[in-house]
């Protein structure tokens, strides 16, 4: 600090103004080269003493807001005179105060503020100290204009002060008033600076995570900060329980103005805060209806409740406070704590938002683990133990079971329970719709209990005294398919009210199990059927290979391996006909062979094939081979049935059967052709003449052996043709002659019926290549049966055309025609229609 400037006043009225000029431009100098307030009180004080002479001095000062005043500094005073010379009431000095406005008079300015007598100006006890100090006057002069300040200047009653050393104090005063404003602007100014920079910083940190204790823990420890607080809490408010409650604390234990760490809407200030939504300033803390000692601290004065308010929504109240009895919290505090808030109440929302997104994730991935976990089990109990695992420790309970109708359907009983005793489980029976397992069977919704003790649905339970392990209950119904198949519980162990988050949550769980106890019932039902198909094949006397749609074995019985002596059983996931190439016995197809791409036509298109085939292995055996599409769902060809059934016996009785016939039609001929020789020798009277009826009777036994014969070329026919001896004689023939010849041959059985017989034949007809005698039995048998159908009146006819390169004849009649159900079997050997259906 530099010493006060102060010469020998000269006794030259020139030289005494430059004097005081020249110490003016000193102070003044030194004045505008600092910023700190303390320096410029300092100059002040010293210029003042040096221009006016005065011995002592004492400058008072009181705080812009308010307040007392209070000692600054002082020169030449005991502290006890300085600070009783500031307990004066401003008003004992307003007479000798002034706002520094001078009267001019003979050229020489006069201040209206003169020295004053101290007896007349300070109270009794403080005017004796002064005087003591042999200081007898006192002018008091006012300056600061940001804020109230007195400079009291004492001397003895001997000094004489010249007016140019006023008016060089009042210009000094002048200067160090306008020093003090721009002081106090570049420390308010840097104040905002470090306050923003603050505020800033603030932001960055508690936006910097999405932890939310660490969000509340920075923004109470930057709130104390930023506004040089000494305590702060933040209370969240909890919408369930409609109360704020102590998140985080800083400076003092953890609790609200009202003295706990919980507070309702309308109790204490952070309590009003909330309710009226607005920020709450208390200047008097300890005057406070809720004031509560402080313990093992001192005790607070100011107090700040901030509502912190997220899109209308209350989040939570932030409580500062200082333990300075003069600390008073400004509106530039308040401002800047509001600013926090909303940084606060941003990080608050985003890191809730945050950890909902956490919990929804960690939900799903859960559910997920649950469902993984699910589809690789197939064991009934396991997979509902899993479920319950996950479900009860996603929603914190450790506690849960599953429960399902008993066989008869009385009683629900635990099938699988996970956190609970087993003797309590054991004795476990619930009636249906009784306590909130029965209701959730009989009303298929979710029932939630708060409390056991107090729930109405367990009043029968406690009166029978019962005292379960749990507090608390959440039950949801196991339905698949619209079937109820049982209910799905946890516990809490305290009373808890159930979100309707957490039931949906239980609800999915549950879903994941019904689904998996359905898909394990069906699961041990198909696989009980195929145990048993796989029995039943395995047990078939036909050889039986069963495909995929690409023509793959997936399954065999032991047989077909026998029949082919390959390993089809063996085989599986192989190409069929790849596999029965490997056969080492020799293949030939009875009947047509089937396409190449027999895969292609079955399986691909849908064409069964059917077939016989001959094996020469270390038997001769005939197989009749059937190889057929499987239709699946949306009619999808799914893949083939092969089927081998071995027809070698049926074949050999089938050819001793033809054989039989051949020989007995052979044998009945040769008596046959002796009967009609005679029959024929006593028509032509060769043996004596025959009466009417003798001849009658030969004519019909003439017939009937011709009739007789037909049958036994027919049975002959019948038995060439299936041992593929049939013999035809191929020629070139008028197809329009053979008809005719038809005709005439049936044109005295169709007069006799008194029938219509016609042809209707184009005016040409290609010549055909065939039997003539085979082509004239099978016209002669149409045309017959269509005569022998058709009533008296009706019409036959025949016609010819030329269709696709091919001559069609056709055989038309009026009759009653094959009924629906006979015309399956009009190429079935020795069929024939119920004559007296037909007609």
């Amino acid at each position: 600090m530099a010493a006060p400037f102060n010469p020998a006043p000269p006794r030259d009225p020139v030289s005494l103004a430059a004097a005081y000029l020249d110490l003016l431009a000193y102070y003044g100098r030194e004045i505008s080269l600092t910023l700190e307030v303390p320096r410029i009180y300092e100059l002040a004080i010293d210029g003042a003493q040096t221009l006016t002479g005065a011995p002592s001095a004492a400058l008072c000062a009181r705080p812009p807001e308010g307040g007392s005043w209070q000692l600054v500094l002082s020169r030449g005073l005991d502290a006890e005179i300085g600070g009783g010379l500031c307990q004066v009431p401003a008003a004992q000095f307003s007479s000798g105060r002034t706002t520094m406005v001078f009267t001019v008079t003979g050229g020489k300015p006069e201040l209206p503020a003169t020295w004053r007598d101290i007896q007349q100006v300070l109270p009794g006890p403080l005017a004796a100290a002064v005087h003591q100090q042999g200081l007898d006057v006192l002018l008091s002069l006012p300056f600061e204009q940001e804020g109230p300040a007195l400079l009291h200047l004492l001397a003895p009653a001997s000094l004489v002060v010249p007016p140019e050393s006023l008016a060089a104090v009042r210009m000094l005063l002048g200067q160090a008033s306008v020093a003090l404003r721009n002081a106090r602007l570049y420390f308010q100014g840097t104040r905002w600076a470090q306050r923003l920079a603050l505020l800033q910083a603030t932001g960055t940190e508690i936006g910097a995570t999405l932890h939310l204790n660490s969000v509340l823990t920075a923004a109470v420890r930057r709130a104390v900060d930023l506004v040089a607080a000494s305590t702060g809490v933040l209370a969240l408010w909890q919408a369930p329980n409609r109360q704020l409650v102590v998140a985080a604390a800083t400076g003092v234990p953890g609790l609200l103005d009202c003295g706990t760490s919980t507070a309702h809407l309308g109790t204490g200030l952070a309590g009003r805060a909330a309710q009226e939504r607005r920020v709450l300033v208390l200047p008097n803390y300890q005057g406070w209806e809720y004031a509560v000692p402080a313990v093992e601290t001192p005790p607070i004065h100011g107090l700040v409740a901030l509502p912190l308010l997220w899109q209308d929504d209350l989040l939570g109240v932030l409580e500062v406070g200082d333990y300075r009895a003069d600390r008073v919290f400004t509106d530039e505090d308040v401002s800047l704590l509001l600013l926090l808030g909303q940084q606060t109440a941003s990080a608050i929302a985003n890191a809730r938002l945050y950890e909902r997104a956490q919990g929804r994730l960690h939900q799903l991935t859960v559910l997920q683990d649950t469902s993984r976990a699910i589809i690789s089990q197939l064991d009934y109990d396991q997979v509902l133990r899993t479920v319950l695992r996950n479900a009860s420790s996603l929603l914190g309970t450790q506690m849960g079971a599953v429960f399902v109708p008993d066989e008869k359907q009385e009683f629900l009983t635990v099938r699988a329970a996970v956190g609970l005793d087993d003797a309590f489980i054991r004795n476990l029976r619930v009636g249906q719709g009784d306590g909130p397992v029965g209701r959730v069977l009989a009303a298929a919704k979710t029932v939630a209990v708060h409390d056991v003790h107090t729930d109405p649905l367990l009043a029968a339970a406690r009166a029978a005294g019962d005292q379960p392990p749990y507090a608390s209950i959440l039950a949801v119904p196991l339905i698949s398919q619209g079937r109820i198949l049982g209910a799905l519980c946890v516990y809490g162990a305290t009373p808890r009210h159930w979100s309707p988050v957490e039931a949906e949550l239980l609800l999915v769980f549950a879903s994941q199990a019904a689904n998996a106890m359905q898909n394990i019932l069906l699961f041990e039902r198909l696989r009980a059927e195929k145990a048993t198909l796989t029995t039943t094949i395995q047990s078939m006397s036909d050889g039986l290979v069963i495909t995929d749609a690409d023509g793959d074995i997936i399954l065999a019985n032991p047989v077909a391996d026998q029949m082919f002596n390959v390993p089809f059983t063996a085989s599986l996931g192989m190409n069929l006909l790849e596999v029965l190439a490997l056969s080492p016995y020799p293949m030939e197809y009875r009947t047509d062979t089937p396409p190449a791409d027999l895969l292609g036509a079955v399986l691909g298109q849908g064409s069964p094939y059917h077939g016989e085939l001959d094996v020469r292995g270390t038997e001769h055996v005939t197989l009749e081979f059937s190889f057929l599409p499987v239709i699946g769902v949306g009619y999808i060809i799914t893949g083939g049935l092969a089927v081998f059934h071995d027809i070698t016996q049926l074949r050999r009785l089938n050819d001793l059967k033809t054989d039989f016939i051949s020989m007995v039609s052979h044998e009945l001929r040769t008596p046959l052709t002796s009967i009609k020789g005679f029959v024929k020798l006593v028509l032509v009277e060769d043996l004596g003449p025959l009466t009417p009826q003798q001849r009658e009777c030969l004519t019909v036994a003439d017939g009937e052996a011709d009739r007789l014969t037909h049958l036994i070329n027919d049975l002959l026919d019948i038995t060439r043709i299936e041992a593929g001896r049939m013999m035809f004689s191929w020629e070139v023939l008028n197809p329009g002659d053979l008809i005719q010849h038809v005709m005439e041959v049936m044109r005295p059985q169709v007069d006799e019926l008194q029938l219509h017989l016609d042809a209707a034949l184009p005016a040409a007809l290609p010549a055909i290549r065939g039997d003539r005698q085979r082509i004239n039995q099978i016209l002669t048998n149409l045309v017959a049966n269509a005569v022998k159908f058709t009533p008296p009146g009706g019409q036959v006819q025949l016609s010819a055309v030329v269709e696709s390169g091919a001559l069609v004849v056709r055989v038309a009649d009026t009759g009653v025609g094959i009924p629906d159900h006979a015309l399956g079997h009009i190429f079935d050997r020795f069929y024939q229609v119920d004559a007296v259906g037909a007609r």
